[in-house]
């Protein structure tokens, strides 16, 4: 059994209390996903959730999408699986990085592939 860091149990502990995970702000949610991900060797998921993170934070197209489930616990990992679920139904530019499908095991190029980097905001 892969047992989290102290610090990163007692928040997954927080998220699962409806109440404190309103508290939580989606690029902290984000972050501690990423940091749990790599603790327990999962480095493709972490760099995923990472690069999520770093185009949520510049503002980029998938900060809409997320801060349109504000009530979704885990947000990189709902995230990356649904990228996985694409990646399984063979789109190519994400199976091409997926290990599980064969390809190369760059979680950030799956990132990149998926274009929700930054953009200019109108309004």
């Amino acid at each position: 059994m892969i047992s989290a860091t102290p610090s990163l149990r007692a928040a997954a502990e927080k998220d699962q209390n409806g109440e404190a995970l309103g508290m939580a702000d989606i690029a902290d949610r984000l972050e501690l996903q990423a940091q749990a991900c790599g603790s327990m060797g999962l480095a493709f998921t972490a760099a995923l959730i990472q690069a999520a993170l770093s185009d949520y934070r510049k503002d980029g197209a998938i900060r809409d999408l997320l801060d349109s489930y504000p009530h979704y616990p885990r947000p990189g990992l709902n995230l990356a699986a649904a990228l996985h679920y694409l990646a399984l139904e063979g789109e190519p530019t994400l199976s091409k990085h997926y290990p599980s499908v064969g390809g190369e095991g760059d979680g950030l190029a799956a990132w990149r592939s998926e274009h929700f980097g930054p953009r200019s905001r109108s309004g």
